[in-house]
């Protein structure tokens, strides 16, 4: 359903949302990008869609390119959350443990309502670089 309406209406956004989370939730992310390429022709404003399109090269292993969106975004809209968790992500798979852990616990001293993502990363970050107690800390104390 959603193929077709974005077939019948290419200029509107929530079907092709819709696509391009679907084709990231499920790895798909050639097709992601396709369709994140496709909502940015008619609305190359939404930020949203731009976050997604790097998560999108990040999963195809595109990082120089996704890191250059990323920080793009963080230069126009430094506060932008989306942007910084995949940010730290990116770091995260380039190998850079300390640079991602830094913005993850940024991220965490500015609480945003059920946003749980911060947390995640930086426990998956502790865990990996052998920190169990503070990784177990963190989490009893949340």
């Amino acid at each position: 359903a959603f193929t077709e309406a974005a077939r019948r209406d290419k200029t509107q956004v929530e079907p092709r949302l819709a696509l391009l989370h679907l084709a990231l939730e499920e790895g798909r992310f050639a097709d992601g990008l396709a369709e994140a390429g496709e909502i940015l022709k008619y609305h190359p404003e939404l930020v949203r869609v731009q976050v997604l399109r790097a998560a999108c090269r990040m999963g195809l292993g595109e990082l120089g390119p996704a890191r250059t969106e990323l920080e793009a975004i963080l230069r126009r809209s430094p506060n932008q959350r989306d942007a910084q968790l995949q940010i730290a992500l990116l770091s995260w798979k380039e190998g850079k443990a300390t640079q991602a852990e830094a913005i993850f616990r940024d991220l965490l001293s500015k609480p945003e309502a059920s946003d749980l993502r911060p947390l995640e990363g930086l426990v998956q970050v502790l865990l990996a670089t052998g920190r169990c107690a503070p990784a177990l800390e963190l989490l009893k104390a949340e």
